[in-house]
């Protein structure tokens, strides 16, 4: 008796009460875990992407008013900085241990180019982001009742594509 409530015990207390064995870092292969991280940065970057646009759209067409000279007014960038940022903090806050939470290829490059990521794991995550952005934006657009082009980030008028260019980095 005092054996079986030991064995009882001891499957509570490990994960879906014993069932499924989870399997040691050692078993696992580079490779699975390079396209576990990938998966997740898919994921990542679709759900980061897609609300983005999704609020971006939004917050452009339904503006009430424009700024000076036809640009979005003060209120509608706060509002499409606040998608983006929302998108961003939920998608990292749900995935960033799966892959990292990177969801943009200038920033894998980066890391690869400084070292702090192997360049295999960068070679697997590039293109995952891209088509993860391609996905998010195919699927906004088929949502969306306004041109998906209303996303498109656009330089002021008085700026130069240098200027944008060394603003941006």
């Amino acid at each position: 008796m005092d054996t079986m409530s030991r064995t009882k015990t001891h499957y509570l207390n490990q994960p879906m009460f014993g069932l499924f064995a989870p399997k040691s870092a050692a078993d696992s292969s580079a490779i699975r875990g390079h396209f576990v991280a990938a998966a997740g940065e898919f994921v990542g970057t679709y759900f980061f992407l897609f609300t983005a646009y999704l609020g971006h759209a939004m917050s452009v067409d339904f503006a009430l008013e424009s700024a000076p000279g036809g640009g979005n007014s003060n209120q509608t960038v706060i509002f499409i900085a606040l998608s983006y940022g929302f998108g961003l903090l939920v998608a990292a806050w749900i995935l960033y241990r799966v892959s990292g939470g990177l969801f943009n290829p200038a920033v894998t490059l980066g890391m690869v180019i400084t070292g702090t990521l192997p360049t295999i794991r960068g070679l697997v995550l590039f293109p995952t982001q891209i088509v993860g952005g391609i996905c998010a934006a195919a699927v906004a657009s088929c949502i969306i009742p306004v041109d998906i082009a209303t996303v498109q980030t656009t330089l002021a008028p008085n700026m130069s594509v240098a200027q944008g260019l060394f603003l941006e980095m």
